[in-house]
């Protein structure tokens, strides 16, 4: 903004703001492992079994997840999968729908693989939410009398 003086008045001059990148995110992703398990499609496609795979996440919200695989996973491709919420509270299996956002190579052998859920019931993204706060709860409460 510009401040221009005209007459004995200050008044504002509104310049034109281009924003770099919309930011996407709906919910606040907390780095967390938890179990999870994926059914996939074959690479080819093909009328072959569905491939079951046992990850364990690196980060979690309300809105999806990322985790690290040995093989890569085409993105815009749809998944069925499951995550086991504990603790010691309650326990809670989270079925879920997702969709592949990223592929990026993490290391020589693993891949981080950005996933958004696209059908959940509300219930359970409210119980992963909650879990969520839960945890960032703990961790605050652990570290709370740590010298920074």
């Amino acid at each position: 903004m510009n401040i221009g003086d005209g007459d004995g008045f200050a008044y504002l001059k509104n310049l034109r703001i281009e924003r770099k990148k919309a930011q996407n995110r709906h919910f606040y992703r907390v780095a967390l492992e938890i179990e999870l398990k994926l059914r996939t499609k074959p690479v080819d496609h093909a009328a072959g079994e569905d491939k079951q795979l046992v990850l364990t996440t690196l980060d979690i919200s309300g809105g999806g997840l990322s985790f690290l695989c040995p093989d890569p996973l085409e993105p815009e491709e749809e998944v069925q999968g499951s995550i086991y919420l504990k603790t010691s509270i309650y326990q809670k299996h989270i079925p879920f729908t997702g969709k592949i956002i990223s592929c990026v190579k993490h290391s020589d052998q693993k891949y981080r693989i950005a996933l958004r859920f696209v059908e959940i019931k509300d219930s359970f993204r409210s119980d992963i939410i909650r879990f969520c706060l839960y945890k960032q709860t703990e961790m605050r409460n652990k570290f709370k009398n740590y010298p920074i």
